[in-house]
């Protein structure tokens, strides 16, 4: 899994903090929060 993790962490690392990746311990990590949206 720590593999996939850092293939997966090596695309998104521009959008998913190294920390917030490999803190993987916290299962119930929240996604990241939406862009923002103008047409609400």
């Amino acid at each position: 899994l720590r593999e996939a993790a850092r293939d997966y962490l090596s695309r998104t690392r521009r959008e998913y903090p190294l920390h917030y990746v490999f803190d993987m311990s916290d299962i119930e990590i929240p996604p990241p929060p939406p862009p923002p949206s103008s047409s609400s």
